[in-house]
């Protein structure tokens, strides 16, 4: 049927059948239609596969590296805001460790809560959206009775604790260095 069919997958039945052979003979006799032997087609759909995952995990790393340097500038700009109770804390005998504890602290809980909602934004939309981009429903059960889901909520929630840690080591720092005179000034 000329313009209907534009691939044929080759699969036989016995091991040394000539395959590339007989595909060879179907694209020849068929004009326009690309006859791949199925172990072909498989390597191919694989390395397809693979090159999408590398690009997902590049695309993931940078915004993994771009979300760790806003947090960063955000705890920065907080620090900067609160000059005046960081003064406060310190004269009243609070020490460097005291005040690094207080950001890590925030950050992680902002950290937590950001996870928490992710999982929960990402879950939704896996149930919301997925029928629509990619004709697959999932429900409910489907995620649940699937242990390799269930594994990677841990995982989002943890990397994003770690990244928030990692995000407030600076600002806490530079936090617990504040002299308590120049930030009750309002200077720093």
């Amino acid at each position: 049927k000329p313009g209907v069919v534009s691939m044929i997958d080759i699969a036989a039945l016995c091991k040394n059948c000539p395959v590339e052979v007989i595909a060879q003979q179907i694209a020849d006799a068929i004009p326009g239609v690309k006859a791949i032997p199925i172990k072909q087609a498989v390597h191919m759909r694989m390395e397809v596969t693979r090159r999408f995952s590398n690009i997902s995990l590049l695309l993931a790393s940078t915004l993994l590296i771009v979300s760790c340097v806003s947090i960063m500038n955000t705890m920065l700009a907080s620090i900067y805001e609160r000059m005046r109770e960081i003064g406060i804390f310190m004269s009243m005998g609070a020490d460097d460790a005291s005040i690094r504890k207080v950001f890590m602290l925030e950050s992680l809980i902002l950290g937590g809560i950001g996870g928490f909602l992710g999982v929960a934004m990402g879950l939704m939309l896996s149930l919301f959206i997925n029928p629509i981009i990619i004709d697959i429903p999932i429900t409910v059960e489907d995620i649940l009775c699937n242990t390799e889901w269930l594994s990677v909520i841990p995982l989002s929630i943890a990397i994003s604790l770690v990244v928030c840690f990692i995000a407030s080591l600076y600002p806490a720092w530079k936090a617990s260095t504040v002299d308590p005179v120049e930030a009750l000034r309002g200077g720093m």
